[in-house]
């Protein structure tokens, strides 16, 4: 009962803004969203050492956290790096099964 009240009335006093941990971003809100892979997908997201994943972090400039034990990979951060990391995973994911021509 009082939980649902709880969630209810968050809901209407946020009026459709999000909590931005203390940045000032401009119209792009910080969220994390999450991403179903294979066992495979999940090593090769990762790379040796790390890599790969480092990688799609710094050219999206999102935040992605590699959970193996469920095969997902979260991203965090704005709308834009969200959408540029989960292209850039897509894409690795695909390398794995042949070439990959990338459209600008």
């Amino acid at each position: 009962g009082s939980e649902v009240f709880a969630w209810k009335h968050a809901m209407r006093s946020g009026a459709g803004k999000q909590r931005e941990d203390g940045e000032g971003s401009h119209g792009s809100r910080k969220a994390a969203e999450i991403l179903e892979l294979s066992g495979s997908d999940s090593a090769f997201i990762l790379g040796r050492g790390g890599k790969t994943k480092q990688k799609i972090a710094r050219v999206s400039g999102a935040q992605l956290e590699l959970h193996e034990h469920n095969s997902t990979v979260e991203i965090l951060g704005g709308d834009v790096e969200r959408r540029r990391a989960r292209k850039y995973v897509e894409l690795v994911k695909a390398q794995r099964v042949g070439p990959v021509h990338v459209d600008e």
